[in-house]
């Protein structure tokens, strides 16, 4: 029969801050070399270890300044997020030079990650302004790959004037980038079809493609680690933390109406302890002020490194003391997602 065995989080290694690689669908990225991220936090020692996500935007929104001057575009103080720092910029003015033969066009204002603002005119259009895609007549221009778009100046005009605040635009999703739109969620792990992935970013839309190249803004990770594993030993009796569906249902004039609702479950194991009051392994991961989350692998077969079960979770546990025999603590695993299965 194989040996079985558990490995646990037992140490982080610390990750240089990356721009993460687009997966090609523009809503996935992911790290170049982390399966995973851990999710140590100690909060009692203001120790964390959780990765922070800093795609390229405006961390709060702004609006153009409406100025007495010509063709001046102003902008308040700010900060953004660019190429994983966080920058100030200051208050500003520039200006911007109208076409003279073809009135419209749009005026692109771009930040770098220097806090330096650039003026980028777009081709003009003799009859009109284009919103629907990038660099073409009439078109607001490609964003260099390392800025952010600040906002944008639509002028159907040659004539020198000072902009309208219908002509300065300020809008999330559209003329200015922000940092946090879309929305994301961290993926401390990918697992499909038995295959583990790379860890990362998904947004909850596709990030559009208007920098240089058609391409997507950057997408930055920082303070990310990684997980080194050690064994776990004299533990028996693993249960996986497992996903369960409950249907209900709500009456109706109509007749009833169904209703599904998931729920994930916690895992266990029996571990045997010498001491519950002294062990270190014990300590290190259970405490009353933290609930660290670790990651845990469970192995069927501990020659086979390439098959596991996947978990992170927070380990809470009770112990039994007997007069005679083993001392034990009943572990529960406690996920912050289901269990995965690695195999391939």
């Amino acid at each position: 029969m194989a040996k079985k065995g558990i490995s646990r989080e037992a140490a982080q290694v610390a990750l240089a801050a990356a721009a993460l690689t687009d997966s090609g669908d523009h809503t996935i990225f992911n790290h170049a070399t982390a399966t995973l991220f851990s999710g140590y936090e100690k909060a009692s020692q203001s120790i964390t270890r959780l990765p922070v996500a800093l795609p390229n935007g405006m961390i709060t929104p702004i609006n153009f300044i409406v100025n007495s001057t010509n063709d001046v575009v102003s902008w308040p103080a700010c900060k953004a997020n660019i190429e994983g720092d966080e920058i100030d910029i200051s208050a500003g003015t520039a200006s911007v030079t109208r076409e003279e033969t073809n009135a419209f066009m749009i005026t692109s204002v771009t930040v770098a990650a220097t806090g330096t603002v650039t003026i980028t005119e777009g081709t003009a259009h003799a009859t009109a302004i284009d919103t629907s895609a990038r660099s073409g007549a009439g078109q607001a221009p490609l964003v260099p790959v390392a800025e952010v778009e600040m906002g944008q100046v639509h002028l159907d005009s040659v004539t020198p004037a000072p902009f309208t605040a219908t002509e300065l635009k300020n809008v999330q999703g559209n003329s200015m980038e922000m940092s946090y739109y879309p929305t994301f969620d961290i993926a401390f792990s990918r697992v499909t079809s038995g295959v583990i992935g790379k860890a990362g970013v998904t947004f909850t839309a596709a990030l559009p493609l208007i920098h240089t190249g058609n391409t997507a803004k950057k997408v930055w990770i920082t303070n990310a680690f990684t997980p080194e594993f050690a064994s776990w030993r004299r533990a028996d009796n693993f249960s996986e933390p497992a996903t369960s569906i409950t249907s209900s249902s709500t009456p109706s004039y109509d007749g009833p109406v169904s209703s599904d609702a998931s729920s994930i479950s916690g895992g266990s194991f029996d571990w045997i302890i010498d001491n519950s009051v002294t062990d270190s392994e014990w300590q290190s991961i259970s405490t009353k002020t933290d609930k660290m989350y670790l990651w845990w692998k469970f192995f069927p077969n501990v020659l086979k490194t390439a098959e596991y079960i996947l978990v992170q979770a927070a380990a809470t546990g009770s112990s039994t003391n007997p007069e005679e025999g083993t001392q034990q603590i009943s572990v529960t695993l406690s996920p912050k997602n289901g269990a995965e299965r690695v195999f391939a």
